[in-house]
């Protein structure tokens, strides 16, 4: 999967099998409700209506739903679930990052899993410093790499896929990383 495709910040990272047949199945959707999805497609678009004009727009007419869209649904689905109330509220913060626990929950997983951590490093967009200019790896053993993560980012419970959406995926990770950040406090 190439993200950032065509501007000058673009690389090539990976996704679980499980995670792919989620995107499948959303874009299956999404196809399926009359939007033209071609490789220009947007993963995550905004809103639409599929029977009348409204401010969400048509399902014809696909507009690039922004990062702060993204956040807005995550934060929604944490306060829907009953994930994150005002009750946890410590200060001025919460006891994670709604957004950013993603990227930890992920770094964190593919570490145990045994990774290379300039390979997650690289697979984050990160800058790598000096190595930038020397570490050449290719995308083959990258893959390799990555692929002894997967079982460690699989969000499955006794190995049944739990949930049928991609919001309901967003809800199980949120939830694997609560219970990682929990067994770290013990």
């Amino acid at each position: 999967m190439i993200v950032y495709a065509g501007d000058e910040e673009d690389c090539f990272t990976f996704i679980s099998s499980e995670a792919y047949e989620e995107l499948k199945r959303w874009m299956d959707y999404r196809t399926n409700v009359g939007e033209n999805i071609n490789e220009k497609s947007w993963v995550m678009r905004h809103l639409w209506n599929v029977k009348k004009v409204c401010k969400y727009g048509l399902v014809t007419a696909p507009r690039k739903l922004k990062s702060t869209g993204v956040k807005r649904l995550i934060e929604d689905a944490l306060w829907t679930q009953d994930i994150r109330n005002k009750s946890q509220i410590n200060g001025k913060r919460y006891e994670f990052q709604s957004n950013h626990g993603f990227r930890k929950w992920f770094k964190t997983r593919c570490e145990i899993a045994g990774m290379k951590s300039i390979n997650i490093e690289i697979l984050m967009g990160h800058s790598i410093s000096i190595s930038d200019s020397y570490y050449r790896i290719t995308e083959d053993e990258l893959q390799k790499d990555y692929q002894k993560a997967t079982g460690f980012l699989t969000i499955t419970i006794t190995n049944e896929v739990y949930g049928n959406s991609i919001f309901e995926l967003i809800i199980k990770l949120i939830m694997a990383i609560l219970i990682d950040q929990r067994l770290g406090q013990r």
